[in-house]
């Protein structure tokens, strides 16, 4: 019953925040004009890049489950990757999201507990790396004072001494994970970050918009921050309103930040789907009568 309620809410948070924008987009032709100017010539750019992401999404899977004794491939966990992305994107029920736990559950025996530990480790150190670099980029580019950049690595140091017993107590008695390891969970987020950050960039180029670097920036950040809260399909709605709400950060307009971000869904569905189309007939793992295809 609590299930189904949680899904009633976000069902009607989602209907909620379609129809808003909806009736942004039909009070503000300035939206559809924005697509009167695409340059469609950046798109074999994104496309290859999203193919390094879908990569790298590969390798820190699989390295991520080695810590908790799981022999995850990269090629095995690029396909649940790719399974998980377009199940959450497609339906108000997320099954991308339990297949993934169900899959690691039954073919490799990880407890769905130990799921939730490493996942939002990740996710929430990875937000903190994105936060800080990000920050330094812009403090740099005299975007920001070195005051905010200051203030916020405190924060953040802030944050990981808060759970460093817990985690601490987690990884020791659970995963295995040494300061190589770590050195090399920080190069892939690196690199994702680049990656991430460079693909927003080009969807930005590709609608001819003239925001600065920092300002889309900022932008990315803002929209992956809001990401940590899954409230609909892909966020779709969520996302868009947070980043308006949020324009005196950014300083781009509602009608960009809309265009650009139907744009970018728009473009991934389809990218990811083509590369998933190819993977459907690879085998996904090596296990006589695996059943996941």
């Amino acid at each position: 019953m609590h299930f189904l309620n949680r899904k009633l809410i976000k069902f009607v948070l989602a209907v909620i925040s379609i129809f808003l924008i909806i009736f942004y987009i039909s009070r503000n032709k300035e939206f559809i004009e924005i697509y009167r100017d695409i340059n469609y010539y950046y798109l074999y750019f994104v496309l290859i890049l999203i193919v390094f992401r879908i990569y790298l999404h590969g390798v820190q899977n699989s390295f991520l489950y080695k810590i908790a004794k799981v022999n995850l491939t990269v090629f095995e966990s690029m396909n649940l990757y790719l399974r998980t992305i377009l199940g959450n994107y497609i339906s108000f029920l997320q099954p991308g999201s339990g297949y993934k736990i169900a899959y690691l559950k039954l073919q490799h025996n990880l407890p769905v507990k130990d799921f939730f530990y490493l996942n939002i480790g990740l996710t929430t150190y990875r937000i903190i790396l994105y936060t800080i670099f990000i920050m330094i980029y812009l403090v740099l580019q005299n975007f920001l004072s070195t005051t905010i950049l200051l203030t916020t690595i405190a924060l953040a140091l802030v944050i990981v001494y808060i759970f460093k017993n817990y985690l601490k107590n987690i990884i020791n008695e659970k995963f295995e994970l040494n300061i190589k390891s770590f050195n090399y969970l920080n190069l892939i987020i690196i690199f994702q970050l680049l990656i991430n950050s460079y693909i927003f960039y080009l969807y930005f180029k590709i609608l001819d918009l003239q925001n600065s670097i920092s300002e889309i920036l900022i932008f990315f950040l803002v929209g992956t921050i809001s990401d940590i809260i899954k409230i609909t399909p892909g966020n779709i709605g969520f996302r868009e309103t947070i980043l308006i709400l949020f324009e005196s950060l950014h300083n781009i307009l509602p009608s960009e930040i809309l265009a650009v971000s139907f744009f970018a869904r728009f473009t991934e569905v389809i990218f990811y789907t083509i590369v998933a189309l190819i993977f459907v007939y690879i085998p996904f793992n090596n296990k006589e009568g695996n059943k996941w295809r």
